[in-house]
């Protein structure tokens, strides 16, 4: 119903009012977001959000994530003013007196994901870029295995050379904790998630490259020098056997003694370390997994307008059901939403291109069921064990076929390196 409003200092001024749109916006001064050109302050992207028409939007989208008490702060960036019946900027402070407390419209279901994964672009950043799918280009040249690399190495002379300091790294003694990984072009060497060396395949042999991790005093990070011996050298090995044995030895040692005392950070990089070992010994008790590939590379990804390779943290099998397991590891557990979609995205290149990566898996003698795929998003705090997946993130996972699951340890994990499962949740 509409009716004038006659100003009475100006009576040639005349206002014609809907009735009924006002009394909704200052009934107990709440303003409801439901309709385009409305914005809230969203929980899951720590971001200001713009309600538009387009139902993929994340305005639309993720409308359930509204954050009252940011949306509605002194400080916040956007307020919706009763008196002028529209949104103002931070910059028209004296009508914040006319501002409404903004609510979500209890009556509004949100529109559904569309095929938008989200993954933080830094470690502590909230923003969830757009994540879409590349087409696929292949997987025998990302996923080695330590024959196929050395059979790479068109030298004999520096093929041996390379199989020698392999066999050299595996004969030191286990409580040395160095652990070596396959890469797309050569392999790694790690102690406690930092690496000691590497070893980069070239078009005639390879190079070796000696990392010394040296702390930064003061700071938990590490500065690292770096020598490189190529190979095939002329005559004899650039680098003795001896000196080699000492590297390895003398630099794990130290990185023992930099986790022991707590001095350095890359917490996450240490995580995934323990978690390995604990997989490859079998005492990770309560996830029955085998370890298969770390930082797994997967299908191309295109975040904010370019297309970037991914990598699954940790790539397993769960030995009863021998099912694919995508391991999501966090060194945090507060970001459960966005761990899950980063995860999704990954099980979502598993399983749009399953058919063409079987014969893959046979090759590697993986022994893993593609078509049973397994996300498990793991962090040492119980803290997120609240979370809830949209129900269109449940539509996803229905969809791909994927059992979600959150895996607990021990916040505590770094003063003993003491790894073991507190609790497991289903979604």
């Amino acid at each position: 119903m509409f009716y004038l409003e006659i100003n009475s200092k100006n009576p040639k001024l005349i206002r014609i009012i809907d009735e009924e749109r006002e009394a909704v916006m200052t009934d107990n001064k709440i303003k409801h977001i439901n309709q385009p050109g409305d914005y809230y302050f969203c929980s899951l992207c720590a971001a200001w959000h713009l309600c538009t028409n387009d139902p993929s939007s994340n305005g639309n989208q993720h409308l359930s994530h509204l954050e009252e008490n940011e949306t509605n702060s002194p400080a916040s960036k956007y307020f919706f003013c009763y008196l002028c019946s529209k949104w103002h900027t931070d910059a028209r402070k004296e009508h914040l007196q006319y501002r409404l407390h903004i609510k979500r419209d209890p009556n509004i279901i949100t529109a559904p994901i569309v095929r938008q994964f989200r993954a933080h672009s830094t470690s502590n950043s909230h923003h969830f870029p757009t994540a879409v799918l590349g087409s696929f280009d292949g997987a025998a040249g990302l996923w080695k295995n330590e024959t196929e690399l050395l059979n790479s190495i068109p030298s004999i002379t520096a093929r041996g050379s390379c199989e020698s300091v392999l066999a050299l790294v595996k004969s030191l003694d286990k409580d040395l904790h160095i652990q070596l990984f396959n890469r797309k072009n050569g392999f790694s060497f790690i102690v406690k998630g930092l690496k000691i060396a590497e070893i980069k395949l070239g078009s005639g042999g390879f190079i070796l490259r000696l990392i010394q991790n040296i702390l930064n005093q003061g700071y938990t990070s590490v500065h690292q020098d770096k020598k490189d011996f190529v190979y095939p050298g002329s005559g004899n090995n650039p680098i003795s056997g001896a000196d080699l044995r000492t590297h390895f030895i003398r630099e794990a040692n130290n990185l023992i003694s930099l986790r022991k005392n707590n001095t350095i950070g890359y917490r996450e990089k240490w995580l995934h370390s323990l978690l390995i070992d604990k997989m490859q010994d079998g005492s990770l008790p309560g996830l029955d997994l085998e370890f298969l590939y770390y930082e797994t590379p997967v299908g191309m990804v295109k975040r904010n307008k370019q297309f970037g390779r991914e990598h699954i943290d940790l790539l397993a099998k769960e030995k009863h059901s021998k099912a694919l397991v995508v391991v999501e590891v966090k060194k945090k557990g507060e970001d459960m939403y966005s761990a899950v979609f980063q995860g999704l995205s990954y099980v979502e290149w598993l399983f749009k291109y399953k058919e063409r990566l079987k014969p893959r898996i046979v090759q590697l003698s993986w022994d893993v069921d593609i078509d049973k795929l397994k996300l498990i998003v793991l962090a040492p705090d119980t803290e997120f064990k609240t979370a809830r997946l949209d129900l269109a993130v449940l539509e996803q996972v229905k969809k791909l076929n994927c059992e979600v699951m959150a895996a607990y340890i021990d916040r505590d994990w770094i003063k003993d390196e003491n790894i073991s499962i507190k609790g497991i949740k289903p979604f």
